[in-house]
């Protein structure tokens, strides 16, 4: 399977995550991007309130725990344009930025009330964890390609 098209098909599952229930508790449905919208404007009542200098370290790990659901809109974005055109600077920064966003959605995940976890918050978390297997993937194949190249 090429590349391109693992990263539309990890693409295409993140998009739909994002219409999946956030929490079993809510009032009706609640997706998951209405969830992300009103986190983003929790972090930035943080960011303008507390200001920079203000943010000491229990400031610091909220404002990552509010911004935590905001990373399958990120790695969504990052991965249709690595499908559409992958270049090294942006390959990196998505491997940089998988590699700080897992420990991040998993620490979140285990320090949630139980009672606020849905099928949403489930799959945000499941969709990080098979971004960075198949990234994985993509890089031991592209390191088996260039050694069998070296040695022909």
């Amino acid at each position: 399977m090429s590349e391109r098209l693992l990263r539309v098909i990890l693409a295409s599952v993140m998009f739909i995550t994002l219409f999946l229930p956030w929490s079993p508790l809510s009032q009706g449905f609640l997706p998951t991007w209405m969830y992300i919208l009103w986190v983003t404007g929790e972090a930035l009542e943080i960011a303008i309130f507390h200001g920079i200098k203000g943010i000491y370290m229990r400031n610091v790990l909220r404002f990552c725990m509010v911004l935590s659901p905001l990373t399958v809109p990120l790695l969504l974005l990052l991965n249709v344009c690595l499908a559409g055109r992958s270049f090294r600077g942006l390959r990196m920064l998505y491997r940089f930025l998988l590699l700080a966003l897992l420990p991040l959605t998993w620490y979140r995940t285990f320090h949630t009330d139980p009672v606020y976890r849905g099928v949403g918050f489930w799959a945000n978390a499941t969709v990080v964890s098979a971004a960075v297997l198949v990234e994985i993937v993509l890089v031991v194949s592209a390191q088996l390609g260039k050694s069998e190249d070296a040695g022909s």
